[in-house]
């Protein structure tokens, strides 16, 4: 995914198509490698999880 270039810094920074990226990039590489979409999000839950319970 490619981070689009914006001139308005409060705006354009926050517009999906530059968020996107970022967020799908800070992910783990299993999550993102995952094999089909009921795989991903089960791994994705278990990421969520994880990162709200464990200390």
């Amino acid at each position: 995914l490619v981070v689009p270039r914006y001139r308005l810094q409060t705006v354009g920074g926050q517009s999906f198509s530059a968020t996107a990226p970022n967020v799908w990039y800070a992910l783990p590489i299993e999550l993102r490698q995952s094999e089909s979409l009921n795989h991903f999000k089960s791994l994705l839950k278990t990421h969520f999880f994880k990162l709200t319970f464990t200390c």
